[in-house]
């Protein structure tokens, strides 16, 4: 039997596609409103796809084989996968015990292979087909099998496959997918010619191959809209989303342009170019969304893995039996080698005398020298440091700005972080970090000088 390529890699797309977009709606159910209604829609979304995917592979058939169908046994063949897809979805949603994969699988190849030989009855065609047994069990067997692999990838976790996370669902829609496809061409190469097919004139509701053609489209549609709303609904978008995806707006595209013969060339251009565009651009704006977050979301756990590093080494620090001004100077060169806090390599801190209310400089790394004697003591309240700790609270200053009391000819450009040292809300001291000027504050860099601020 010859077919069309084209239309077998179509009809291939199709059934992979509408098996992800399934799988995917699955872990949302428990978060819809009405869990029945959508068990019901995503079954017909399967069911569809199933259907979409038997009477495209039945167009690359259509130079052997006239296409005109009954009516009612096309509806039925529908509504076959239909319910059977729902009792898959049932068992699929428990995912409980790795034996219970067969139970799942067999309503999954019922539908498959209702859907197929109903559909191959429903064919108006004269002398009426006939099958070799032995591939149909194999067709059915391709089917059953199949379901059960795809099944297990899903179940990896339960089934102890080595399969990463990330790809069990795009491998277990592939699977599933090719099972589909797979029943239907090894059902096909079960037909036996008795002769030169003719139509039979039939009475009652006949389909056409232009209804089909429009069915199928209609159907790839619902496919293409459910798989890039889950796609958009999903937590994130893998590599291999994006691909589907590509591919799928590209089987929307030759789905929708057989519904407009009449177009001209300039009109079907241009529709071509809005369903590319309508169908990818939502997704490539979650990517960039989901890109920018995963980089940002990076970026936060390394710093807070830097972070902790750092705290674990002042606390190592603070529990030795060195000296208070060996202890300082240690703490000041490890918070100093904090890479993802653009600090200068200065910094001091102060240690407060309550007798005296002012703040006295005891330790420092690369001061200027001017401000060793002018900020040796210096009054709560006085500059930033002062004022750190007149408040409690961490002082931020990008510029040499008016807080900047304390001041010298020549004093170059620069931010300060001064953070006050506190035990259970009593001063203790100051520490002043240096910033490049115009650096921003950062409510991640204020959380840290928070912590390093209790240990020391």
């Amino acid at each position: 039997m010859q077919y069309d390529p084209n239309l077998v890699l179509l009809s291939v797309l199709i059934a992979i596609v509408a098996a992800h977009a399934t799988l995917e709606w699955l872990p949302l159910l428990g978060t819809v409103k009405h869990p029945r209604v959508a068990e019901s829609l995503i079954s017909l979304l399967f069911g569809l796809g199933i259907w979409s995917m038997h009477f495209t592979g039945m167009l690359a058939t259509a130079k052997v084989i006239p296409l005109n169908y009954n009516g009612w046994l096309t509806l039925a063949s529908l509504l076959s996968a239909s319910v059977t897809s729902y009792v898959s979805v049932r068992f699929m949603q428990k995912r409980s015990e790795p034996r219970q994969i067969l139970l799942q699988a067999l309503p999954i190849a019922t539908g498959i292979c209702g859907i197929h030989y109903i559909g191959m009855a429903a064919l108006e065609v004269t002398p009426a087909l006939s099958y070799d047994l032995n591939l149909v069990l194999i067709s059915i067997l391709v089917a059953i099998s199949g379901s059960c692999i795809a099944l297990t990838i899903g179940q990896g976790h339960l089934t102890g496959l080595p399969i990463p996370p990330a790809w069990r669902l795009p491998l277990e829609a592939l699977v599933m997918g090719l099972a589909v496809s797979g029943m239907h061409y090894t059902g096909m190469a079960a037909i036996r010619f008795p002769g030169e097919l003719q139509l039979f004139p039939a009475d009652g509701w006949t389909l056409e191959t232009s209804s089909i053609v429009i069915g199928i489209g209609i159907g790839v549609l619902v496919i293409t809209t459910t798989s890039f709303a889950s796609a958009l609904l999903s937590p994130e978008v893998s590599p291999f989303r994006i691909v589907l995806d590509i591919a799928v707006a590209e089987m929307a595209l030759l789905s929708i342009l057989p519904l407009f013969p009449s177009l001209s060339s300039p009109w079907r251009t241009l529709l071509a170019t809005l369903v590319m565009t309508g169908l990818v651009f939502p997704l490539a704006a979650r990517l960039s969304r989901d890109t920018r977050f995963r980089a940002a979301a990076h970026h936060t756990a390394r710093n807070h893995a830097e972070g902790q590093r750092i705290l674990n080494r002042l606390l190592t620090i603070r529990l030795s039996e060195k000296t208070l001004k060996s202890v300082l100077l240690e703490s000041l060169d490890i918070i100093l080698e904090l890479p993802w806090l653009p600090l200068r390599d200065q910094a001091g801190i102060f240690l407060y005398h309550p007798e005296k209310e002012h703040l006295e400089l005891v330790v420092h790394r690369r001061m200027h020298p001017a401000l060793l004697t002018l900020c040796h003591q210096i009054a709560l309240g006085q500059c930033l440091c002062g004022q750190a700790g007149a408040t409690r609270s961490i002082q931020y200053a990008g510029c040499v700005d008016g807080r900047h009391t304390i001041r010298f000819e020549g004093m170059p450009p620069h931010g300060h972080y001064n953070v006050p040292l506190t035990n259970n809300g009593i001063l203790m001291g100051v520490l002043v970090l240096y910033l490049e000027p115009g650096h921003p504050v950062r409510d991640e860099e204020i959380r840290f000088l928070e912590s390093p601020a209790g240990f020391l």
